[in-house]
């Protein structure tokens, strides 16, 4: 028994031993709530990252960051850090903050939010230049109303949907382009998407309490303007640095109050003179203006710019140069102008109110316009071309100056008023008018074989490159030989010859006849031959029985073109024969008895060739021809004393044979 009493008091001892330094007792105290309590577990096992833990540790009052408990994390509500603070890279830690509703980091090296998942008092939030991804977690936290997650490389914005209760959107630098994500988020009053990729707005058509709406520095086109002009309810609207170049659809926002399109292509906000505007931002517009082509070397350039009234002459821009272009009302001359270049101008209009300013810099390029061609021709005068034309181009108000051209075998004869001239807008015609240069003379000459001249040389004369024809001349006594092959041709610059080569022309025959006193031929005609201007000479014939009396004037003399007939006169000489044209024939003797008698077997005609020694015929036959006796009279001659010869023969053998 005693011995079980005693096992029993070992063991109690045993227990209250072990036990005992883990009993704390309640105590009544008066020390605050930071009293340092004994953690639970090593802070850095639960909140690694030491930049959270001490913004958390300042936002509790807590002076020492391992005393900090999980349990301290929900007296956590509003938590914000500064830019200074952007080493921090874990939100590990902060799920405990079930309380947390506010937390603002403007800048971290944060890449995984997933510790906020389930802090579903969240309202607003501000994840900024960050390296955010995945906002999966943002899913649940359906009482957010602001939420900023500028500059983070967020992939999908599509967790954001679920976010209806939003208020306040922005996500500056965000590479966005489709903003459809907020399509849900009908409630927003406030958008700031500075600086992205956005031109489709369309995701603002449900937004129907829509009061700020910032959207600089996109790209934006008019177009976009249409559907935010449909929010109504727009009291700011911040559109700098897009691709505007109107206002013309904001007309509509009767409660606009704040508007601010800087650095756009806008030259008239004229149109939104109405509206209720206390800010006006509408400085640094770059108007370029498409290229014009400018006629001559001045313009006259008008302004476009339209301000907060419709009085045009209000904003007149004022030239970058004021050597180049001088102010005139509402419109800059520009002077001087070279082929192409800009029209730089500027304006600046304050409306007397330091909160409101349109200004900004005209720029319009030009180029001089290109002027119509001069086409300069070279004509003859019937207008003919007798060169290639020159095309002359330049800038309209430029100076031409054509030339004429020297043209083998034409002279000019007339130069054009327009010959120097300004190119214009008009195509215009230079005319140089040419004849033909005076050629060289052609010189035909008329000569002889032995290059004698027979007549006066014929100078033919004209233009060059005209065609001549010459012809021979008609000259007594002469006719053509030889015509040369240049007869015909064409006048040049060079003196040219034309040789015509003659030779006598044959005369008519001149006739020398001898004849008696009567006209009687006494011998046969010599005919004399020879070439028209030749000199002949006519010779008497000898003619026996005959002497010269008269010699003719004309015994010598020219041939000519007419028949010339020489007479000789002859008489007989006293003691010569008889005239032989008396000169007679034998005449047939016939027989004094025609009847003979004899022997009937030998009975023929027999004839006697009787010859009276005082007859004619005896003189005849006696006599021989004389020089220069008649070819005819010669041959009857002959040809009767032959006939006698025969006659006689035959008689004289008769008679034998009798």
């Amino acid at each position: 028994m005693r011995k079980n009493i005693f096992i029993s008091i070992l063991i109690c001892t045993i227990i209250f031993i072990t036990v005992a330094p883990h009993i704390t007792f309640a105590q009544t105290t008066d020390q605050p709530a930071s009293t340092k309590a004994t953690a639970e577990e090593s802070i850095d096992t639960w909140m690694p990252d030491k930049v959270l833990q001490k913004a958390v540790a300042a936002k509790l009052g807590i002076t020492d960051v391992n005393t900090l408990t999980k349990a301290d994390m929900k007296r956590v509500t509003a938590l914000a850090f500064a830019e200074s603070d952007q080493n921090l890279s874990s939100l590990e830690g902060l799920q405990y903050a079930d309380n947390l509703y506010y937390l603002y980091i403007p800048k971290s090296n944060i890449s995984d939010i997933s510790a906020l998942t389930n802090l579903t008092k969240m309202s607003i939030l501000y994840l900024m230049n960050s390296k955010i991804h995945d906002l999966t977690p943002l899913e649940k936290l359906t009482n957010m109303t602001n939420l900023h997650l500028d500059a983070n490389p967020i992939a999908d914005y599509s967790p954001i949907l679920s976010l209806t209760k939003l208020t306040e959107f922005g996500s500056r630098h965000s590479n966005l382009k489709d903003v459809s994500f907020l399509k849900n988020a009908t409630e927003l009053r406030t958008i700031y998407l500075w600086g992205n990729d956005i031109s489709d707005v369309s995701f603002l058509e449900n937004m129907n309490q829509l009061q700020s709406l910032e959207l600089s520095y996109n790209k934006l086109e008019n177009g976009a303007l249409n559907t935010i002009a449909t929010r109504t309810t727009l009291q700011t609207l911040s559109l700098s640095g897009n691709q505007l170049s109107v206002v013309t659809p904001l007309e509509s926002l009767h409660n606009l109050t704040n508007l601010t399109i800087y650095g756009n292509h806008i030259a008239d906000i004229s149109p939104i003179q109405s509206l209720p505007l206390t800010t006006l931002n509408g400085g640094n517009q770059t108007i370029s203006l498409d290229k014009i082509a400018v006629k001559g070397t001045e313009y006259l350039q008008k302004s476009p710019i339209r301000g907060l009234t419709n009085n045009p002459s209000q904003i007149a821009p004022y030239p970058e140069n004021e050597s180049t272009g001088t102010m005139e009302e509402n419109a800059i001359n520009w002077t001087d102008l070279s082929d192409e270049g800009t029209f730089l101008s500027y304006w600046n209009e304050t409306y007397n109110d330091p909160n409101k300013t349109f200004s900004g810099q005209l720029v319009l390029p030009y180029e001089r316009a290109t002027g119509e061609d001069v086409t300069v021709r070279y004509l003859n005068k019937d207008g003919e071309p007798i060169a290639d034309s020159v095309t002359l181009n330049g800038k309209i108000g430029d100076p031409y100056t054509s030339e004429a051209k020297s043209i083998d075998g034409w002279e000019l004869t007339e130069t054009p008023d327009n010959a120097k001239g300004t190119f214009s807008d008009s195509a215009q015609t230079v005319s140089y008018i040419y004849e033909k240069t005076d050629a060289q003379p052609v010189t035909v000459r008329y000569l002889d074989k032995d290059g004698n001249g027979l007549a006066k040389d014929t100078i033919l004369t004209g233009k060059i490159g005209e065609k001549y024809t010459c012809e021979p001349k008609s000259i007594d006594g002469w006719e053509l030989a030889e015509t040369p092959d240049n007869a015909k041709g064409t006048f040049s610059d060079s003196a040219q010859t034309v040789t015509y080569v003659y030779e006598k022309t044959t005369a008519q025959p001149v006739t020398v006849r001898y004849l008696d006193k009567d006209g009687n031929e006494l011998a046969k005609d010599t005919i004399l031959t020879g070439k028209i201007g030749e000199e002949y000479t006519s010779e008497p014939k000898s003619i026996d029985g005959w002497e010269l009396t008269e010699t003719p004037d004309n015994a010598k003399g020219t041939f000519s073109d007419s028949a010339q007939v020489v007479h000789y006169v002859y008489k007989k000489t006293t003691s010569g024969p008889d005239d032989p044209k008396k000169d007679t024939v034998p005449k047939k003797q016939k027989p004094a008895n025609k009847k003979q008698t004899s022997p009937k077997t030998n009975t023929h005609t027999s004839w006697h060739l009787i010859i009276d020694p005082k007859s004619d015929i005896t003189k005849s036959v006696s006599k021989l021809p004389t020089t220069g006796d008649k070819l005819l009279d010669t041959v009857l001659y002959s040809f009767g004393g032959l006939l006698l010869i025969i006659i006689a023969f035959l008689l004289f053998k008769k008679r034998r044979k009798k």
